[in-house]
């Protein structure tokens, strides 16, 4: 038997720290059912499931929890495959605030880039994160529906999940990619254009090439290619140095990052909402600048407390945002310096240039008109796709 890998992320993020800007939805109390649509990258069996209280302030009860494969019709499970989650061994858990707990592992034979549904009945009023739209997920307010395959009362509401991890046992020694980042990580926009929800950007790319890569037949005088799954660590608008929207980078390492079954490599795409935030007044408070040498040297210890683990750090340049709404020519000279230092310094084990993937080619501090959403700053489905087609495997 393999060991677990993690298949899946998503990070949590505090409700207090949203800050009043006009594209950012606020919490919203729900109590009764909520039902989760995941795509995990690899697949496998006994399947593990891990709920965050850790944004939460007060206990988070769960009443039951039921994980089953998703029907091509959404939020609806295949019938037969519904699986009742315990964690040491009760099926009703009172999560303390600032803390997950991890499920016991149920038997599901899940393939790659297969689709679950996560049930969960709030028998009290929680008020979750919301995330934008990166997460969507359906409440049926009222009675515990976790066990039912159908679905047909359930309302849309946009929501950091409490799911925030599951892992498998892999078919084949398995290692885990853990993308940490903003919402361009996240995958924000990700579903806009021909995509379905479900993709979440860049790091469903890269897990699909990756799983790819691993399935191609072998020449036979060649091993083949190692396995890896992508755990998507992005929360929309986190920063690397401040609390902005989640705990900065820096201090939540040891909860999204190294606390991923089987991780080897992690992937840094963090720093564009430190330089761009700097300057800006919310709640009448005027936020700091930021420098090359502060987002350095938080690049460095990022680098050093994974080698310290045996994890491989990749650097990603930071994307262009001319006419973003808080770009400033100063900000744009800090970004380049930024990249410059990642490009050449050497520190990372190696790097990622999405920048050269996204800016126009005869102006470096540009979104390309073809891979902008509009605001200039975030990259739509097929700026996404060039970005996860651009990363080298051998890296990997």
């Amino acid at each position: 038997m393999h060991s677990p890998v993690g298949t899946w992320g998503a990070s949590p993020a505090e409700p207090t720290y949203f800050v009043p800007i006009e594209f950012m939805p606020q919490p919203t109390p729900v109590q009764g059912t909520v039902r989760y649509r995941i795509k995990v990258s690899v697949g496998g069996t006994e399947v593990r499931v891990r709920l965050s209280n850790e944004a939460g302030a007060v206990p988070l009860p769960v009443g039951s929890a039921v994980i089953g494969l998703a029907r091509s019709d959404a939020p609806a499970v295949e019938p037969g495959t519904g699986r009742g989650l315990t964690f040491s061994g009760h099926s009703l858990v009172v999560i303390p605030p600032g803390t997950a707990v991890v499920s016991d592992p149920v038997d599901m034979s899940l393939p790659d880039r297969g689709e679950v549904i996560v049930s969960l009945y709030l028998p009290e009023t929680h008020v979750p994160a919301q995330g934008g739209d990166t997460h969507k997920a359906e409440v049926c307010a009222g009675s515990d529906t976790s066990r039912n395959e159908s679905w047909e009362a359930g309302n849309a509401i946009n929501v950091r999940p409490i799911v925030s991890t599951l892992s498998v046992v892999p078919l084949r020694p398995t290692r885990a990619v853990v993308t940490l980042g903003d919402s361009i990580t996240d995958g924000s926009t990700a579903h806009t254009g021909c995509h379905p929800f479900a993709f979440r950007g860049w790091p469903d790319i890269l897990a699909e090439r990756l799983i790819a890569r691993q399935q191609q037949e072998a020449h036979p005088a060649q091993p083949r290619a190692p396995a890896y799954s992508v755990v998507n660590a992005g929360i929309g608008g986190n920063r690397l140095l401040d609390d902005f929207i989640g705990p900065r980078a820096l201090a939540r390492l040891d909860r999204d990052v190294f606390a991923v079954p089987g991780i080897s490599h992690v992937i840094v795409s963090e720093g564009i909402n430190d330089i761009g935030i700097g300057g800006r007044t919310i709640k009448g408070v005027t936020l700091p600048m930021t420098n090359a040498p502060e987002l350095i040297n938080a690049y460095l210890q990022i680098v050093a407390r994974c080698h310290e683990r045996g994890i491989k750090a990749i650097g990603a340049t930071l994307p262009p945002f001319r006419d973003a709404f808080y770009f400033l020519e100063e900000k744009e000279v800090v970004r380049q310096e930024v990249n410059r230092w990642i490009r050449q310094s050497g520190a990372f084990d190696g790097v990622i240039d999405f920048d050269r993937v996204l800016h126009i080619p005869a102006d470096e501090g540009r979104l390309r008109p073809d891979y902008d959403t509009g605001d200039h700053l975030h990259p739509n489905a097929a700026a996404f796709i060039a970005m996860g087609s651009a990363i080298d495997l051998d890296l990997f």
